[in-house]
């Protein structure tokens, strides 16, 4: 596994060695990444989410995915635009939630 010092700087590693030891295991990587996909996670989900309730909803959402299917990241684009797709999905499956329970509450 990288050995990740937090006194080293995030530019001695490479985003793809970050990723390669999240996925073997180690910890401090994993920590690393979704620390990464959090904040762009919240920067998406900013232009995304009406409330700022919602905007929680989905960053929690999406990082639990990112979490979930990091070893589905198949490297074809770069990682922060596949963060931006998982957060779009993410935030579209949020939305359709709220607009079927509105739908249901309308007709009660």
């Amino acid at each position: 596994m990288l050995p990740l010092n937090p006194v080293i700087s995030k530019n001695e590693h490479s985003e793809s060695d970050i990723l390669n030891a999240a996925l073997a295991g180690d910890a401090r990587a994993l920590r690393e990444v979704l620390q990464t996909a959090a904040r762009r996670i919240h920067r998406t989900a900013k232009y995304l989410c009406a409330s700022e309730s919602e905007r929680e909803d989905v960053v929690q959402n999406a990082l639990i995915e990112v979490a979930r299917s990091l070893s589905e990241f198949q490297r074809q684009s770069s990682f922060s635009y596949w963060i931006d797709r998982v957060t779009l999905y993410t935030a579209s499956k949020h939305i359709d939630k709220i607009v079927r329970r509105r739908k249901i509450e309308s007709r009660t």
